[in-house]
């Protein structure tokens, strides 16, 4: 029986800005279902690959596989539309919209080809924070008024909101207390049983211990 491809593969990926070279060759296949790890020091090209990952950056060399098909990037509504979510550690939230206009931003809920706005939205909001663990958080609230973990939280929704199948977390423990990281790790356990890969970005070795499957080093 022939092996089933990698859910994402990239070879040869090359980034130069100038008067720097942030990437030379970069290997990277990613299982679905799978926690992969990404380790390496400031400066590495870490950012800089998830940014190719997440279209918004082009490569100068090398190729892109999903699902065993070869891919381009354009953007990050591409990388988006082919199930590929970044969340950064600076997360890119709209203070002043509600979590469910957040959560939606972009690709408003329709029916029979109309936008439909409140409770419609809401609703499908309040299902994924329910998913997430986070059913207090309201999503009639702006996200301004939330802490940097339910924005967090926020951010994930909104990448659950489209048809995942890759989720990229950039340090997403790093605003978060002890009882935070705990459900972070269950989610991305959920995520995982559910076929979903995570590609895992920490400086922290006893997060990589706790949640990785494989790790990769830059």
């Amino acid at each position: 029986m022939a092996q089933e491809p990698p859910l994402l593969s990239m070879s040869g990926i090359a980034k130069s800005f100038p008067g720097v070279r942030a990437l030379d060759g970069v290997d990277l296949d990613v299982q679905a279902g799978e926690v992969h790890c990404l380790l390496g020091q400031n400066g590495a090209g870490k950012s800089t690959l998830i940014k190719v990952l997440a279209g918004a950056h082009q490569p100068d060399e090398g190729t892109i596989h999903w699902r065993g098909e070869p891919v381009t990037l354009r953007s990050p509504i591409a990388a988006m539309r082919l199930g590929i979510a970044t969340i950064y550690q600076e997360l890119d939230l709209v203070e002043h919209l509600s979590v469910a206009e957040n959560v939606h931003l972009g690709h408003e809920p329709t029916t029979a080809g109309f936008v439909v706005r409140g409770k419609a939205a809401r609703t499908s909001t309040a299902q994924l924070l329910e998913r997430l663990g986070h059913p207090e958080i309201d999503p009639a609230r702006s996200v301004g008024e939330l802490s940097a973990a339910q924005q967090q939280i926020v951010s994930m929704a909104r990448a659950l909101s489209h048809d995942v199948r890759l989720i990229v977390m950039d340090e997403p423990s790093a605003a978060l207390d002890p009882d935070e990281v705990d459900n972070l790790f269950r989610i991305v356990a959920d995520l995982t049983a559910d076929g979903v890969a995570v590609v895992y970005i920490s400086h922290r070795l006893v997060e990589i211990r706790r949640s990785g499957d494989r790790v990769t080093g830059s």
